[in-house]
């Protein structure tokens, strides 16, 4: 899977850490506002700099977010998602890209 490209940080959108995450695990961004959706690629449980570009989706008890981290662009349900201290874009090693196949 190619890793995400790095991003400057955007001060107009808000700016998340991922959370709620087992450390063993990832977490999915999905190509629509859906646990059965495409996944886009995939998020490590500490990246930071996850920006949230303001699309929001109301799935029942769930609220999607719509998301960008480096060069990938999707939704991740926002229960994994907590506001983040800082604007600095996370390592380029904290995502990847899912390969078409």
């Amino acid at each position: 899977m190619p890793l995400a490209q790095q991003q400057p940080a955007d001060t107009n959108y808000r700016h998340f850490s991922v959370h709620r995450v087992d450390s063993s695990d990832v977490l999915h961004v999905r190509a629509e506002p859906n646990p059965q959706s495409t996944v886009v690629g995939d998020l490590a449980p500490d990246a930071s700099g996850v920006v949230a570009t303001g699309g929001e989706k109301q799935i029942g008890p769930s609220v999607w977010r719509e998301i960008t981290f480096g060069s990938i662009r999707g939704w991740v349900n926002g229960r994994f998602l907590i506001d983040d201290a800082s604007t600095d874009s996370a390592p380029l090693r904290k995502a990847r890209h899912k390969s078409k196949r």
